[in-house]
């Protein structure tokens, strides 16, 4: 394709809901975006040539990429069987075989269940930790296809997380070791479920700024609100005078720690992410090769939030909030020691990662 503008005819009609969008919906969100790469919707085939795309065929990003590479006339096939035309094409013309789900057929309810499956898959993270990609995602995944079927959107999943949040704070701050384990095992769903938004948000190609602001939000809200919980809940089973102060200074180097990373994900990350100082972690830890950032990435994902939140349901079920203490107190040291000696190192690579961004 070149340069040349590739024109796409989508069809009138609105098509099957797909993870709770019309096809013809989601198809004008994926041209919007293929704008900037030289995509234009058209109303007619009188253009040449044209793709020509029915109201059961789910278009993917992608396509425009496979295309580029690619002449027309074309009938195109994907693994699926389904198949597009691209120009004039006739009963002679062979099928190309597509060896990607550059697009899917959806017009039996089996082809709907695949595209779901393969578009959820899909939104997974290239930052995401073991927890994450073994436990959290399969189940994150599960909700977020119900949650779309049913027609709610990604900020009611975020109210959703938001209440789960809140609730590790209620039963934080109860007396305990029952209490305790309740917290411990809200906090990891809490976790998990937080996956959720952001999968709806990226399946339907409404991902935007404004959500992950309210993403990171929430997330901060949580950690706040269980942090002050469990201090509660520790002074009202009774906390001798060194622990409290102890609780004292690691919640305030929390607060303060968790200050700190949100600034430098607003001066330097192209959104409001926290995803995106993990990221300028793993880059700096690439580009410097010191053996120090490799100590601290290995700690770093040690006591990130998918593993952070599993350690901490575990201890949760000894009944010892001490315990729990310290695997808080490991964390934000780390982050500390991270943020006062390496912070060039992750300036730099915050530049060489928006640098890319811009790129694409």
């Amino acid at each position: 394709m070149g340069q040349r503008a590739l024109r796409v005819r989508l069809a009138d009609a609105k098509g099957p809901l797909v993870l709770g969008m019309r096809v013809r919906d989601r198809n004008e969100r994926v041209l919007s975006r293929g704008a900037a790469r030289g995509v234009e919707a058209v109303r007619s085939d009188e253009y040449e040539p044209t793709l020509l795309v029915p109201d059961h065929i789910v278009l993917q990003p992608s396509l425009f990429d496979a295309l580029s590479a690619l002449d027309p006339p074309r009938r195109l096939r994907a693994p699926d069987r389904g198949e597009l035309d691209w120009g004039r094409v006739s009963g002679s013309t062979p099928a190309f075989q597509l060896t990607v789900d550059h697009f899917f057929d959806v017009a039996d309810a089996g082809g709907r269940r695949r595209a779901e499956r393969i578009l959820l898959l899909q939104t997974e993270k290239s930052t995401d930790g073991w927890v994450s990609r073994r436990f959290n995602r399969p189940l994150s995944r599960f909700f977020s296809r119900w949650f779309l079927k049913a027609g709610f959107s990604a900020n009611a999943a975020s109210a959703v997380s938001l209440a789960i949040g809140l609730g590790c704070g209620i039963a934080a701050a109860q007396p305990g070791g029952f209490w305790l384990a309740v917290t411990g095992v809200l906090f990891q769903f809490a976790s998990m479920f937080d996956g959720v938004d952001g999968e709806m948000a990226r399946v339907t190609l409404r991902d935007s700024k404004a959500g992950a602001a309210i993403d990171s939000f929430v997330d901060n809200l949580t950690y706040l609100a269980t942090l002050v919980g469990f201090g509660i809940g520790w002074a009202r089973e009774g906390i001798s005078g060194a622990e409290g102060w102890l609780l004292v200074i690691v919640t305030a180097l929390i607060v303060t720690t968790l200050l700190q990373v949100l600034g430098f994900v607003r001066k330097h990350a192209p959104n409001a992410s926290f995803v995106f100082f993990d990221r300028s972690l793993q880059r700096a830890t690439e580009e410097t090769k010191s053996s120090s950032l490799r100590a601290i990435n290995f700690l770093f994902r040690a006591t990130r939030r998918d593993m952070l939140a599993l350690i901490l349901m575990c201890l949760s079920f000894l009944g010892s909030r001490f315990a729990v203490f310290c695997a808080l107190a490991l964390g934000v040291l780390v982050a500390n020691y991270l943020l006062l000696f390496h912070r060039g190192d992750l300036v730099r690579a915050a530049g060489s990662l928006r640098a890319e961004v811009a790129q694409t």
